[in-house]
């Protein structure tokens, strides 16, 4: 990170260094930590810089798809573009593809690359790459004096201003077809978003003054339908980040808000603090080390999930969520190894599975579910809508053992840990009524620690059991 970072930090000063053999080095190195650690986005974005700066066309392609690796939508129409410019090293191509895969920084650094031999004659539209991608650095800066004041008990300060500042700045140094038009925040954000997919608030998050700003590269409605009842839904996932909050500076983005609910009841959902969840539950069961610490937690946790049952038969129960993760990662593993699949492109297609699953629940049938349920029944009491939309989102899963956000949170004042112990004695009493059909099930024994022992219909079943919008009968 070092060796990649100081390259970064001259080249997009002006300066050209030598640093030829430090980056043929890192290049490697990266390699080789993702071979082991699997595709995570922090080194498959270091590496994809290093590849850059050495010019090497088939690297950057691979760190590429590798930082996409959950291949959104908004952004596999680029991998044909990038794919064709890279071999001839078509510098504006090249500059053009990673703009529109919001990555401004790569972008600039192709554009306006010190070491190259030849420069690029600027048009409107690298031009503009470049200087939008300045103003992002300026804005960054900005954002990061502003949280450290707030850290320091400086005094907030005056973001929103000095944002519009250079907001203003940045306007007036974008081409324009004719005169520059006269400047205001709501046509700053539209013109922004269309040039460049940017999306940008300002408010405030536990009373600090924030800035949001990433760009879009999931921007889709769809319809949504469930058990005969429809709606539609928008969601918007954001990369890129500027700013994502005071709590992702303080965190080095290890935490901060992930996302939110606009007026117009759209989802946002920043994809830096999601996008490497599947490559970490892949790692738990492929990397031997990983593996071994997380079966010595699995055998801890379990025998303790036998203490908190008998304290409190509906909680959270660590070793339950665990063995369910373990068994949902395994099971997506042994389908795809059946086809053939080996090595690295096994893994790469069981991360793009359970990105698949993970998101066709969590987005489309959870936030599809409150569209439906704000729409034809008005409700708004937000235990109720969680208990409804964590239904589907199990339900209507396509690894529904991946219960995360059932398991935990349980009880409490909070909608999703009222509506989770709601929903896991209901869940309790489904295993008690059909303890029979359930292999291995001891009856004697508190019921919901032993949850792993339903089959995928099963935990479907019990859900919709709970369901109010699921007919009599069930569904088929």
């Amino acid at each position: 990170a070092a060796t990649v970072q100081r390259g970064m930090i001259a080249r997009i000063a002006g300066r050209c260094i030598d640093d030829r053999a430090a980056i043929a080095t890192a290049i490697p190195e990266l390699q080789q930590a993702i071979a082991v650690g699997g595709p995570l986005i922090e080194p498959a974005r270091l590496l994809l810089d290093a590849s850059l700066m050495a010019g090497d066309g088939a690297t950057t392609l691979q760190a590429w798809r590798w930082y996409y690796a959950d291949r959104p939508s908004g952004i596999a129409a680029v991998d044909g573009q990038l794919a064709a410019a890279l071999p001839a090293w078509k510098r504006r191509d090249i500059g053009l593809a990673l703009a529109a895969s919001r990555l401004f920084p790569e972008a600039d650094l192709v554009l306006r690359d010190p070491c190259a031999k030849e420069k690029i004659a600027h048009d409107p539209a690298t031009r503009d790459i470049v200087t939008y991608a300045a103003s992002l650095r300026r804005l960054a800066a900005l954002a990061s004096g502003h949280y450290r004041n707030v850290a320091a008990h400086a005094g907030d300060g005056h973001l929103e201003r000095d944002v519009l500042n250079e907001g203003k700045a940045l306007w007036n140094a974008l081409t324009w077809p004719g005169a520059v038009p006269r400047f205001s925040k709501e046509a700053a954000i539209q013109e922004l978003r269309r040039r460049f997919g940017t999306i940008v608030t300002l408010g405030e998050t536990d009373d600090i003054p924030t800035l949001l700003m990433g760009h879009a590269v999931i921007d889709e409605t769809r319809p949504v339908e469930q058990y005969g009842h429809k709606a539609s839904l928008r969601f918007v996932q954001l990369d890129g980040m500027v700013s994502g909050g005071y709590a992702a500076w303080l965190t080095y983005d290890d935490r901060g808000t992930g996302g939110w609910v606009s007026d117009d009841a759209s989802i946002y959902q920043i994809r830096t603090m999601y996008a490497d969840g599947a490559v970490s539950r892949w790692r738990r069961i492929a990397d031997a080390d990983e593996r071994e610490k997380r079966d010595r937690e699995i055998a801890d946790e379990t025998r303790r999930d036998i203490e908190r049952a008998r304290l409190r038969a509906v909680s959270y129960f660590p070793g339950l969520e665990k063995r369910l993760q373990r068994q949902a990662v395994t099971a997506i593993r042994d389908q795809l190894a059946a086809t053939g699949l080996t090595g690295d492109a096994l893994r790469d297609a069981v991360i793009a599975r359970l990105n698949r699953d993970v998101f066709h629940a969590s987005i489309w049938a959870h936030e599809g579910r409150h569209a439906i349920d704000k729409k034809d029944f008005g409700i708004r009491d937000s235990a109720e809508l969680e208990f409804r939309a964590k239904l589907s989102e199990i339900a209507l899963s396509g690894s529904p053992r991946l219960l995360g956000s059932v398991i935990e949170p349980v009880g409490g004042s909070s909608a999703h840990g009222r509506a989770n112990e709601r929903i896991l004695a209901g869940v309790a009493a489904w295993m008690r009524a059909h303890a029979g059909e359930i292999a291995g099930l001891d009856i004697a024994q508190p019921l919901l620690p032993q949850l792993d022992r339903l089959t995928d219909d099963q935990i479907r079943a019990a859900f919709r059991s709970l369901d109010p919008l699921v007919p009599a009968g069930g569904v088929s």
